[in-house]
């Protein structure tokens, strides 16, 4: 697909003024044109780089003066290098600042200016690794900021979040936590400890090197993953391409590795394994470009069986709930004091609530996040759905939130997205007695969908090392019943037997329609709606 101005158009997708239409139209142009695929991903750097740093104390005034002097006392040859029409774009979006709000006049001039300002000095950055975003993280030691220039012998330590690194030469460097890298030069880097993907991006990054304790991977123009486990073994999987791996050992034992392939490097000697590309995170969660819409149930009813809605945008009012009851009395979950105002609590045995909204379908980017007290004593088959939607028959067609009642799929009592067919599953057992915040956000990207759910515990980003779904993919049951809170979906034939409902009590519950960042997430957790 041709689009006939790809500047202007990714400038107005940086500002958040680019309609569904036209980022439909950008992204089906990206997918047959690896030049724009580049430009794209070349400007939203530059803009994640120059975003935080590009507004003054006193607003933006003070900045746009500066930029448009810089911008004017650039040598012509280098002034050559700024798009006509960014430049123009430039011009048209300070002559509107007296008419848009404070906000909104920061984001869209640091949006135009990382493409205008930044491009025409790019050439002195160009030969040096950058931290250019980071996702939730916990820094060990020395931290480092988004912008950053990282010199030769810099040593990154993550306890947990994402960071992305990028080299010389277009070579992107995802690194998971918890993990600790040495950058050793332009094209190379120590990975001691953790899991990191690498993508080439262009023929000159050729022959990038991830050094390790037990042997060296070098890229011959692909994406790989390496992960460094505690004894120092290395592995490698390859998800596009080709590599060449080696022990120290070994060194002129050299093997090539291509796509779907792996090994591991470890006590002097090298072994095939089966590739699993479902360990890696392959990319960073997207910047929602709007306020998203979204779910609430607070629970504040005084009385009644329903369930108002008060979130926006998002099925209004198909969404409101009902209490419902499996009990031959009729019991239904009871109102009690909760962590904002009032809360629910279901007794394990047959109450739940059942809201008219279907749920979110497919691989659609997601975010449920919630109060939950789960008791000290909570049994396995008390574990089960806090909340979920979709249907069980499948491997990842369902999207389940619940306390892990499988010891083989992680830590039991720890937050879990899933059923009993596959899941993902965090680390911190949950069952306390105490109010936590619950978060589990999906968004979508390659290998696979399920690499790309992120759990967060009290804003907190969970390890989740433990994958056994490979995609979600949730199907929805049209005329059967809508998002379920305290009950399981595997309603029919649950296993164990008897493992049909939630005990424990849940507040503030929401369903967002976007893949909410750490900031976001935080904004809910203290009561607010999140704001892009």
């Amino acid at each position: 697909m041709h689009i006939p101005d790809p500047d202007l158009l990714i400038t107005r997708l940086l500002e958040g003024e680019a309609t569904r239409e036209e980022v439909a139209d950008l992204l089906a142009a990206c997918q047959a044109d690896e030049g724009l695929r580049l430009k794209l991903s070349e400007h939203l750097r530059l803009h994640r780089l120059t975003g935080a740093l590009l507004i003054g104390e006193d607003g933006e005034s003070r900045f746009a003066a500066e930029v448009v002097a810089r911008i004017q006392s650039t040598p012509g040859d280098q002034a050559q290098e700024v798009p006509l029409t960014i430049r123009v774009n430039l011009e048209k979006r300070l002559r509107k600042q007296v008419v848009v709000s404070r906000i909104r006049k920061a984001l869209a001039i640091a949006a135009v200016l990382a493409l205008a300002f930044v491009l025409t000095r790019f050439s002195h950055t160009r030969d040096q690794v950058i931290l250019t975003r980071s996702e939730s993280v916990v820094w060990t030691g020395e931290a480092a900021g988004v912008g950053e220039v990282l010199e030769d012998g810099r040593v990154l330590e993550l306890t947990s979040g994402i960071a992305e690194l990028t080299f010389p030469d277009g070579v992107q460097v995802l690194l998971e936590g918890p993990a600790h890298i040495r950058i050793t030069g332009p094209k190379s880097a120590r990975l001691e400890r953790g899991r990191l993907v690498a993508r080439v991006l262009r023929a000159e990054g050729r022959g990038f090197v991830i050094d390790g304790p037990s042997g060296r991977v070098v890229d011959l123009g692909t994406e790989f993953g390496v992960s460094v486990g505690q004894t120092g073994d290395m592995e490698v999987h390859v998800l596009e391409g080709t590599v060449t791996a080696a022990t120290h050992e070994q060194k002129e034992n050299v093997v090539t590795l291509h796509k779907n392939e792996a090994m591991r490097l470890g006590g002097g000697t090298s072994q095939r394994i089966i590739a699993d590309d479902g360990v890696f995170i392959t990319d960073l969660p997207p910047m929602p470009g709007k306020t998203p819409d979204f779910i609430r149930w607070s629970f504040e009813e005084l009385s009644g069986l329903d369930l108002l809605n008060s979130g926006k945008g998002l099925a209004e009012s198909e969404a409101d709930a009902r209490l419902m009851s499996n009990h031959d009395a009729g019991s239904y979950a009871k109102r009690i004091e909760g962590r904002f105002g009032r809360a629910l609590a279901f007794d394990g045995k047959g109450n739940f609530a059942e809201s008219g909204f279907q749920g979110i379908p497919g691989q659609s980017p997601r975010t449920v996040s919630l109060w939950a007290r789960i008791p000290k004593d909570l049994p396995v088959i008390q574990s089960y759905a806090m909340i979920g939607w979709g249907r069980v028959e499948g491997r990842g067609s369902a999207w389940q939130i619940s306390a892990n009642p499988i010891e083989d799929d992680g830590p039991l009592g720890a937050l879990r997205v899933g059923t009993g067919r596959g899941a993902v599953v965090g680390s911190t057992d949950l069952r306390d007695g105490e109010w936590h915040h619950l978060t589990a956000v999906m968004y979508g990207g390659s290998p696979t969908t399920a690499t790309h759910i992120l759990l967060y515990v009290d804003g907190v980003l969970e390890s989740t090392t433990r994958k056994s779904v490979r995609a979600i993919d949730t199907e929805l049951t049209p005329n059967s019943h809508g998002v379920w809170l305290g009950r399981n979906l595997s309603r029919w034939s649950p296993d164990p037997p008897g493992a049909s409902f939630f005990r424990g009590d849940l507040d503030e519950v929401h369903i967002f329609d976007a893949a909410l960042d750490q900031s976001m997430i935080l904004d809910v957790m203290q009561g607010s709606v999140p704001r892009s």
